[in-house]
């Protein structure tokens, strides 16, 4: 597929969000609402942050990482 090929589907492609920000059925259990099962296996990627409790108004440092392999 040529450059204008991809950039055609891209742009007619439709994307669904949610204006709210939420999606309601994932709030009381916080698991992803889609149709792929969850993984059981260790995530290669970690969330860190510089503070264990913060309260509202603070700055929080975070850092993502990954496992290379």
């Amino acid at each position: 597929m040529d450059l204008r090929g991809l950039l055609l589907v891209c742009a007619v492609s439709r994307v669904w969000g949610y204006p709210s920000g939420k999606v309601t059925g994932s709030c009381s259990d916080l698991t992803p609402q889609h149709s792929r099962l969850a993984r059981t296996t260790q995530s290669p990627y970690t969330v860190t942050t510089d503070k264990s409790s913060y309260g509202l108004g603070e700055q929080v440092t975070g850092k993502l990482g990954a496992d290379v392999d």
